[in-house]
């Protein structure tokens, strides 16, 4: 009875384990595929190798291989290449796709290691030799003669004649003492002939 209960509690015990990495694979597959549909396919050949790691899937493994050969990683996608002919040969349909992508891989792994093992070319370097230019003369070029230097004219202008406004400025000058020389004397006269009361006087007051 207790034998019995045991095994029971075993097989439920592997059914719930089961169904959890049934759940888990899921989310991995499903997240492997939205990776490898957007192009990133290192993220996608981790989750296609955690999906086949829970369920042991084949075409979890073959995905892992396709996204690695995808990512560049030559390697590790013909290692899963091979593993996927060898775990699940009978039941593989592709066979011949698997086999052209391991040929393949082989050859382009050979050529990265040779190329890798080669030892660096180095580069050609050409001398151009220039020729010597000799050196051009020195063209000598003589001072030219000195230029006279014009003589400096001097000339003396006369001076200009007198205007005629200065004449006329002269003229009248003589004519206005003149004029007072004449004005003077008749005065003169005029009250030389005249006489003098020398009584003083305040006027004379007029009766009507």
């Amino acid at each position: 009875m207790r034998l019995a209960t045991a095994l029971l509690s075993l097989c439920l015990f592997v059914a719930v384990g089961r169904a959890d990495d049934l759940t888990e694979a899921r989310a991995e597959f499903k997240a492997a595929t939205t990776a490898f549909a957007l192009g990133d396919y290192p993220v996608a050949a981790k989750h296609y190798e955690r999906a086949f790691a829970l369920t042991q899937d084949a075409a979890a493994l073959y995905n892992a291989a396709q996204a690695h050969r995808a990512a560049g990683n030559k390697p590790r996608a013909l290692q899963l290449y091979q593993s996927y002919l060898r775990v699940f040969g009978a039941r593989v349909e592709n066979r011949d796709e698997v086999q052209r992508h391991i040929a393949n891989l082989k050859a382009a792994i050979e050529k990265d290691q040779s190329v890798q093992s080669q030892p660096p070319t180095e580069p050609k370097t050409t001398v151009v030799e220039k020729p010597i230019e000799k050196p051009k003369p020195t063209p000598v070029v003589e001072p030219a003669p000195p230029k006279p230097t014009p003589a400096l004219a001097v000339t003396t202008k006369p001076s200009p004649p007198p205007k005629a406004k200065s004449k006329l400025w002269v003229v009248g000058v003589v004519v206005g003492v003149v004029a007072a020389v004449g004005l003077g004397v008749g005065l003169g006269v005029g009250l030389g002939s005249q006489t003098v009361d020398p009584t003083p006087t305040f006027g004379v007051a007029r009766v009507q």
